[in-house]
């Protein structure tokens, strides 16, 4: 299968919201994905984010929004955590998703590593599931290391973690 990546936007809205509907109908829940409105993942797209889309036939096939904070506004006490001088960019997987067809394919991990070269001195953090083995998997592979788990999104576990781009 060949993939096209490219970077979508706000265009793209009903198919990312459609997207995360999907994969909520397939069983997952908040205690492995958080869930966003449309009005939520509106403003995620119309405020300081990266979103790289992978399409195969013209189709999207996943995406990863990437949303960027000041590191001001983040939890110093975490960053802090981090052995390195901080970055003026911090970016935040805010939401990656495949469609189940495309699953396999190693998409993940590459939609992580063409985002990663968008963005320089930085920090990018997700926050995992514990149990979304499968995504958690990817993101240590793609050089991510764990700096905490805790819990968020209404009490579910999380484990955060992160990478520092140069």
């Amino acid at each position: 299968m060949e993939f096209e990546f490219r970077q979508i936007d706000i265009q793209y809205l009903d198919e990312i919201f459609k997207m995360q509907e999907e994969v909520f109908d397939e069983g997952y829940d908040q205690t492995i994905l958080r869930y966003h409105t449309k009005d939520v993942l509106e403003k995620a797209l119309n405020q300081h984010s990266i979103t790289l889309g992978v399409f195969y036939q013209n189709k999207l096939a996943g995406f990863i929004m990437l949303e960027y904070y000041d590191a001001l506004d983040m939890d110093m006490k975490l960053v802090n955590k981090i052995e390195t001088s901080i970055p003026n960019n911090i970016y935040t997987v805010y939401l990656i998703i495949v469609k189940k067809e495309y699953r396999g394919y190693g998409l993940q991990q590459k939609m992580l590593n063409m985002i990663e070269k968008n963005v320089k001195n930085t920090i990018i953090n997700a926050t995992v599931s514990p149990q979304n083995f499968y995504s958690l998997r990817n993101f240590l592979k793609c050089g991510y290391k764990i700096l905490t788990e805790k819990k968020m999104y209404g009490g579910y576990n999380r484990m955060i973690v992160y990478k520092l781009i140069n």
